[in-house]
Formats: C-alpha cells, structure tokens, sequence
C-alpha cells in the first residue's frame, strides 16, 4: 500500500521506448497530460509530438474549443473535437462521455475537411 508519505519520495522516469510503453500500459499505467491554466498551454502540439510512442490517446473533457492548432505535412490544422493524433494512423482515439460533442460536426468547415 501506497502511503502519502512513500508516494511523494517515489521517483519517476518516463518511459524510454514504445515497447516500455507497451509494458507499462499492460500494469495498468497511463500517461496523462494535464493543462491548468485554461488552455493555450500547447497540449496538442506536445501529444502530437509525442504520439508516435502510443497506441491509444483520449481526449477525456471539454466540448468544440477554438482549436487545438498542430503542424502536420499539409499545413498548420486546428482541431475543435478530435483528440490530437488523429493523424498519426497507428493510433486508437477515443472521445470521452465528458466531452461536449458539437450536434453536427461534418457541418463545420474546418471539421468537415479533416474528417474526410
């Protein structure tokens, strides 16, 4: 058992390789990415970055936000609903029962493009 006190001298290292994801994942481990500040802290850009190491990337909260801008191949996108690594193929996104979901998507220009 885990005690306040042993917890806070506890160590941490992040993972070094996709496989160690992978094992870490399996105990029942998760990275997670949090901003505190409202937004605009760049926590898509950091999970696109990141996104290759991972199999899976959720986006647990929030609703059709002014965009989580990323820079891929085809240019600068921003994203108002879909999890950041949505363009990296070998990922799993999930879109969490917290999220607010805009009624129609596919009817917002900028979506409408990036969901084709």
């Amino acid at each position: 058992m885990t005690t306040a006190s042993s917890a806070s001298s506890a160590s941490f290292s992040a993972p070094s390789s996709p496989d160690q994801h992978a094992s870490l994942a399996a105990e029942g481990f998760a990275d997670v990415l949090v901003g505190l500040q409202y937004g605009d802290e760049g926590k898509a850009k950091i999970i696109d970055a990141l996104a290759p190491g991972y199999d899976v990337i959720a986006r647990f909260n929030g609703g059709a936000n002014a965009g989580h801008t990323i820079d891929t191949p085809q240019g600068r996108i921003a994203l108002k609903q879909l999890p950041s690594g949505v363009f990296h193929p070998h990922t799993t996104l999930y879109i969490g029962s917290g999220c607010a979901i805009m009624e129609r998507p596919h009817e917002t220009p900028d979506t409408a493009t990036h969901l084709q």
